[in-house]
């Protein structure tokens, strides 16, 4: 089954995604490995190879129903070595629990991903680039 939105209602859907993902600490993860079927399920395979902090209460703008999010603070120093398959964004909950909000997938430009990164090659202490970054919403049909 495909769902069709029009422009307003995916720039609706695109706002509450825009502004409630924040409620503290949001961060974007940068994972190597199979990206999970659901949110709730934990990663099944791979390995957390960085970690980038979000913009502030609004991540970005909204353009046709899509997010192009704001500046990234890039991670100075990768946390492991692998190739980036997927992103998850977390935010801190009662304490230190991490609760995912949503994900997607990684690549290079021209890969048709999510989230473009200057290479999918990671290695731990060398830095992690964002080039863009945007999430899209269902689109009409």
């Amino acid at each position: 089954m495909t769902i069709s939105l029009s422009t307003s209602i995916r720039n609706a859907v695109a706002g509450i995604l825009n502004t409630s993902t924040y409620i503290g600490g949001l961060a974007l993860e940068i994972r190597s490995g199979t990206r999970p079927a659901t949110l709730g399920s934990s990663p099944p395979d791979g390995l957390k190879l960085g970690q980038l902090t979000m913009p502030g209460v609004s991540i970005g703008t909204i353009s046709a129903g899509n997010i192009s999010v704001g500046t990234l603070t890039n991670d100075a120093s990768a946390d492991n070595t692998g190739t980036a398959t997927w992103w998850r964004i977390v935010f801190a909950y009662s304490g230190s629990l991490l609760m995912p909000t949503m994900d997607g997938t990684c690549g290079v430009t021209g890969s048709g991903a999510d989230l473009i990164l200057d290479s999918v090659t990671i290695t731990a202490g060398v830095p992690i680039n964002v080039v863009s970054f945007t999430i899209y919403t269902p689109h009409a049909t």
